[in-house]
């Protein structure tokens, strides 16, 4: 852990608000706090990347829900659209940028409070010349389309200084060198608002008619902008349009004390108008563009702050809603906790279901932007607590996928829906067929995800549960649930073959969460959470008396329904649930234990780097060793605190976790929320702490692709379900809570059943809510 001295991010409280700060720049840190300060809402990512052009980074524009194939063959990705943030500023013929020597002093912070980013950069482009260049951004959540800037210029030492300033829109972004649009045009209205136009190929690479259904991107924007009165007449706009950038640039010429400012209002549009998520902020963000409504008298300061009052006001009544408050925190959890949380917010596609939370957010280029069982599993739990609506939306976008999921399975030779291990805006596979290279045999690695790891099926009937469970909602239940819940038992019925020799149930050739162990029967995480979605499946049923309803469902897809449910129960009934062993140990599939462990894994374990064990050993190698990336078993014990005995999960955990290397941002968050649900606090806090530093920590090249979203979410997790010990119980919302002995209470206000529930959870051995 590096000293307060030589870290590369600092934290700090000033009043009432939490700053992430870097005081010095640093180059291979730009494309990470690009990702870390990237400026979303939900329905716009700007990168945080400095506003002045650096060697290092990413730059770009991502919307949610935006995914393009750029050639045959090829998974969509989420687009990298224009960049909207670019400034420069040209001091005779030199450039100022972060990377020239003239750089004298750098500050970036960022308050994921109010979610806004500020810099400040001093440079000494020429003798006798000193200039001091600061900005303020944000991404609205009162107008989900904006984008604010504000930039400010003082010349604090030199005379008759000359000043090319430039306000730049730039459309030759490129996803990893790949460009996902065919054409670009700019236009300029009245001498003063920019407007940039970007259509998707509709080329080899992509389906014609999907594409000829993918808008253009439409960007507008305009800039104000201020400057000394003996300058004011002379100050004109220059208007160029080179390749796919437009920018409008003025020319000053600046004495010592002289200020320049400017704001930038930037409107992005791809979908038509997207609903605010705050309903009564104003309105007035469209009319900041024109002198009608804002008046031409306002500086562009005054114009900012109007707009970023509407924007914080909105955005704080949403962490309100959402807020848990730790009495007895660090500042460095009250910080992460504070990121998170803002992070949670500003990736969720807000009152959409067309789209869901990809891996990396808004943030960068990871994974291509496609969506993972992250977001049933790491993510929906936070909403399902806090944002009941939203989750409900972000359900409906498998809803939306069924039939695709049903023509995966059958594509398989199985019933039922198999949902796609990646999937982007439809309900397509998106999955790469191959990843990294085989040390030994040079070829690439056939990626196996898509084909085996079918848990997510069962990840998403669990989402559908918990929200069930959480929320009463019986409508969203019997109108959308039911058919879901119904077609992945379907396929976890048809999934599974029955042993003659073991007279049980079986679930061949999988890969669990562990995917360091691939091509393994009867995986413990598989097999229980396929059952879990059967047996409650028939339990609603039962429950609710709706067989008619079930069987008119199942009609749809299906020539028998009466006898798709008896296959159901079958299944349930007989399917093997892996129990411990004479040594007390819960084999996470049926060959585990048999393998030898990993020599040195606290070697590999404690690599700076991820997946350094891939760089010894072939991904064969790997598979036959005891050896796990992520929490697997741990994984259920977590979702299912009562499943075993308390002290079975406490030798299991201590089992597995022996044999973890973490090489998943999503192993560290459930060691933590198992291991404090057992009550085992030295573990749980230990793993705690590693699950602050996934991204905030101070390896430059992690989270250089975009944030881990599901390890926030993950995080999260671990406090309200793990310490806080928050659960149903028939109708009731409960805590069993084993707080750190430093956190004096925790207070949150989740939504249960309809109703707004203030909790206040303090270590006592249970705590009953309605």
């Amino acid at each position: 852990m590096p000293t307060d001295e030589n870290r590369h991010y600092h934290y700090k409280e000033e009043n009432q608000k939490i700053l992430i700060t870097e005081h010095a720049y640093e180059p291979e840190f730009e494309a990470k706090s690009g990702a870390l300060f990237c400026q979303s809402n939900g329905y716009l990512g700007v990168r945080g990347a400095a506003a002045l052009p650096t060697l290092y980074g990413s730059r770009g524009t991502s919307v949610a829900g935006y995914y393009h194939r750029a050639f045959p063959g090829q998974p969509k990705e989420l687009v990298s659209g224009p960049d909207i943030a670019g400034l420069r500023i040209r001091f005779r013929r030199r450039e100022l940028s972060p990377d020239s020597p003239s750089l004298k002093g750098f500050e970036r912070s960022f308050c994921p409070q109010d979610a806004q980013l500020t810099s400040s950069m001093v440079f000494e482009p020429g003798e006798k010349v000193r200039l001091l260049v600061e900005e303020r951004r944000f991404a609205s959540f009162a107008d989900p389309h904006l984008f604010c800037q504000y930039i400010r210029i003082v010349c604090r030492e030199g005379s008759g200084v000359p000043l090319f300033v430039s306000a730049v829109l730039d459309a030759g972004v490129t996803n990893g060198g790949v460009c996902h649009f065919s054409e670009v045009s700019g236009s300029v209205k009245d001498r003063r608002v920019m407007q940039l136009r970007a259509v998707p190929g509709t080329g080899a690479g992509e389906d014609p008619e999907q594409a000829q259904g993918l808008p253009a991107w439409m960007v507008t924007s305009r800039t104000f902008w201020s400057c000394p009165e003996r300058q004011a007449d002379q100050a004109q706009s220059v208007f160029a349009l080179k390749g796919r950038s437009l920018r409008e640039t003025r020319e000053y010429c600046l004495e010592a004390g002289d200020e320049l400012e400017l704001v930038r209002f930037t409107r992005v549009e791809t979908d038509g108008l997207t609903e605010p998520v705050c309903e009564d902020t104003g309105g007035g963000e469209t009319g900041l563009m024109s002198e009608e409504k804002a008046g031409e008298s306002l500086s562009p300061l005054r114009r900012y702050l109007e707009a970023f009052g509407q924007h914080e006001e909105c955005l704080r009544r949403l962490r309100m809603q959402g807020e848990i408050r730790i009495a007895g925190a660090s500042t460095e959890e009250r910080t992460v906790l504070s990121l998170a949380q803002y992070h949670l917010l500003a990736m969720v596609p807000w009152g959409r279901s067309d789209c869901s939370v990809a891996a990396k957010a808004l943030t960068g280029e990871g994974y291509k932007g496609h969506v993972f069982w992250d977001n049933e599993l790491f993510i929906q739990p936070y909403l399902v607590l806090f944002y009941p609506e939203q989750a409900k939306a972000t359900l409906r976008y498998r809803c939306d996928q069924l039939d695709d999921a049903v023509r995966k399975a059958a594509a398989f030779g199985y019933d039922g829906a198999l949902f796609p291990w990646e999937s982007a805006a439809d309900g397509e596979e998106q999955t790469p067929p191959t990843a990294a290279i085989n040390i030994h045999t040079g070829k690439a690695n056939p990626v196996w995800s898509a084909l085996k790891e079918h848990h997510i099926s069962a990840d998403v009937g669990y989402a559908v549960l918990q929200y069930f469970d959480f929320t009463g909602d019986a409508e969203f239940l019997m109108k959308y649930g039911l058919e879901i819940l119904l077609e992945v038992s379907l396929f976890w019925a048809s999934r599974a073959v029955w042993s003659g020799q073991n007279k049980r149930y079986e679930i061949l050739d999988v890969i669990g969460p562990d995917e360091y162990t691939e091509h393994i029967d009867n995986n413990a995480y598989t097999n229980y959470m396929a059952h879990y979605v059967m047996n409650r499946t028939l339990q609603l049923l039962e429950e609710s008396e709706a067989w008619g309803e079930a069987e008119r469902i199942l009609q749809k897809r299906h020539e028998d329904p009466h006898a798709a449910l008896l296959k159901i129960r079958s299944v349930r009934d007989g399917l093997y649930l892996p129990g411990p062993e004479s040594n007390g140990i819960i084999p996470q599939d049926d060959t585990f234990l048999s393998k030898k462990p990993l020599e040195n894994i606290e070697y590999y374990r404690e690599a700076p780097v991820r997946q350094v064990v891939l760089q010894d050993y072939s991904r064969d190698q790997v598979v036959d060793m005891q050896v796990l990336k992520q929490a697997d078993l741990v994984m259920l014990f977590s979702l299912f605190p009562d499943l075993f005995d308390r002290e079975t999960v406490r030798k299991n955990l201590a089992f597995y976790a022996d044999r973890t290397v973490h090489d998943s941002s999503l192993s560290y968050c459930m060691h933590a929320c198992a291991f404090a649900q057992t009550g085992d606090m030295d573990s749980a806090e230990a793993f705690f702490r590693r699950s602050l530093s996934i991204d905030l920590n101070e390896n430059p090249f992690e989270s250089a692709d975009g944030i881990h979203a599901a390890a926030m979410g993950g995080m999260l997790i671990s406090i309200l379900f793990g310490f806080a010990g928050l659960h149903v119980r028939g109708q009731r919302l409960c805590a069993s809570p084993h707080l750190p002995e430093r956190w004096k209470r925790v207070e949150c206000t989740p939504r249960f059943r309809g109703e707004a529930v203030p909790l206040t959870i303090v270590n006592e051995e249970e705590t009953w809510q309605r």
